[in-house]
């Protein structure tokens, strides 16, 4: 026979389960990225990646989580997307990660930067987009400088060959 406080935790079980009733919060949610490899100005770096292994770019025109690349630019870089904020760490990554929301949704950032892939990569490990229009875009690396409202604008990654 089912006590109150046992139908009580039964009930709750199962509309957790259901996805009912939240019992994480939404900072929890890792930020979809990982580390891979990429060819970067002819050699082989370690770079930021979304989760189908794409290389993520930073914008420079970008200021401290805040994307300016929207609308028909979003077309071309599209922004790395979540659901809502995030946890502010990623196993295996040094730096911190949020998630901002404006005029691209929810949008990941790294140390600042807002994140984009490149539609001119065509498969995982390109890094087309790498320094492109004016040097405006930049592969994301590991070691990426954080991105301030009182900093000034990161060196772009140069490659180390290794």
């Amino acid at each position: 026979m089912l006590t109150k406080k046992s139908y009580f935790s039964l009930a709750f079980m199962v509309a957790v389960s259901l996805g009912m009733v939240s019992v994480a919060s939404a900072a929890t949610v890792i930020a979809p990225v990982h580390i891979g490899l990429a060819k970067v100005s002819g050699h082989q770096e370690k770079v930021l990646t979304a989760m189908d292994g794409h290389t993520l770019y930073y914008f420079t025109r970008d200021s401290a989580d805040k994307a300016t690349c929207t609308a028909s630019c979003a077309a071309m870089w599209p922004p790395l997307r979540t659901s809502g904020p995030i946890a502010p760490h990623v196993p295996n990554i040094p730096g911190k990660f949020t998630a901002t929301k404006g005029a691209n949704g929810w949008q990941v950032n790294y140390k600042g930067h807002p994140l984009y892939t490149f539609q001119g990569d065509k498969i995982a490990g390109q890094a087309n987009g790498n320094g492109i229009f004016g040097g405006t875009w930049w592969a994301v690396t590991p070691t990426v400088k954080p991105l301030s409202t009182a900093s000034t604008q990161p060196e772009p990654h140069k490659s180390t060959g290794w």
